[in-house]
C-alpha cells in the first residue's frame, strides 16, 4: 500500500491517491466482517 501511495502521489495528488487506495481496502473489510463476522456468536437471549 504505501508503495502505491508514494508511485501515484504526483501524478493524481495526495487526496486522490489516498481515496483510490483506501476506499476500496475499507469496502473490502466491511463485506469481509459482514460475511464471516457473526460466525460462531450467540444470540444476546442465549447467554451462557
Amino acid at each position: 500500500m504505501p508503495q502505491l501511495y508514494v508511485a501515484l502521489k504526483p501524478f493524481i495528488g495526495f487526496q486522490t491517491s489516498f481515496a483510490l487506495l483506501v476506499i476500496p481496502t475499507y469496502i473490502a473489510v466491511f463485506f469481509y466482517a459482514r460475511h464471516y463476522g457473526p460466525t460462531g456468536l450467540l444470540p444476546l437471549d442465549q447467554t451462557q
